[in-house]
């Protein structure tokens, strides 16, 4: 259902790559910060996906909302009740 989050995250996967291959060419320093957007983003989407096909998630809501954060951290413990 939600499969779209997941070739979102392989494209910044690639995207992340190609950015560290790019810093290991010219040196340049800003690729490896693009590098570490990229691989946070894809991080943040495959862990979205997997909240929105859980099926304790699902079961306690018919229209399910949509998370609008970016804060890796609320995803994680908030959501999945671990142990940080």
């Amino acid at each position: 259902m939600y499969e779209d989050y997941l070739a979102k995250a392989l494209s910044n996967i690639i995207m992340a790559g190609q950015a560290i291959y790019g810093f290991e060419t010219i040196h340049q320093k800003d690729l490896k910060n693009g590098a570490s957007y990229h691989a946070q983003q894809a991080i943040e989407l495959i862990l979205k996906f997997c909240i929105y096909n859980n099926a304790g998630y699902n079961k306690n809501s018919n229209n399910i909302q949509q998370i609008r954060t970016h804060d890796l951290h609320r995803l994680i413990v908030k959501k999945f009740k671990c142990v940080a």
